[in-house]
């Protein structure tokens, strides 16, 4: 038979640092997130929190505590303007265990899908933008 099993990720790029956004309550964040590339499967943020999910309501939660935790600031043009890159992963993964000739094997499949949130891109010119956000660099 086969089995799923789903997990999420969530981080935040602001001014060139990472932050973990589904770090557990009471867990001190490390001083700096990396982005690394694997020949094989590409960017990768070593030590970046993954959460087990088993339905739509536990993902949807995860998102929303996520989005809590974005830097965000007033704009001209918007009142919560996201200051920041944020990029969601959702991987699935089957795993079918085979009997054959007495051994068990795993033959597995993962699929990930990537989404990603782009800082706000109102124009210098037309959005009155605050002094402190000239300098920030994305």
């Amino acid at each position: 038979g086969s089995t799923f099993v789903c997990k999420v990720s969530y981080l935040e790029i602001y001014n060139e640092a990472v932050r973990d956004l589904l770090l557990p309550e009471g867990r001190e964040p490390q001083s700096k997130l990396d982005v690394l590339h694997h020949p094989k499967l590409g960017a990768y943020v070593p030590n970046l929190t993954e959460c087990l999910v088993t339905s739509y309501a536990e993902v949807r939660r995860l998102i929303d505590r996520g989005q809590m935790s974005r830097i965000v600031a007033s704009t001209g043009m918007n009142l919560s303007s996201s200051r920041s890159h944020c990029i969601f992963k959702l991987w699935v993964e089957q795993r079918t265990s085979i009997a054959d000739s007495g051994k068990r094997e795993h033959i597995g499949m993962c699929v990930c899908a990537t989404f990603a949130d782009l800082a706000g891109s109102e124009r210098e010119r037309t959005k009155k933008p605050n002094k402190a956000h000239l300098g920030e660099k994305l």
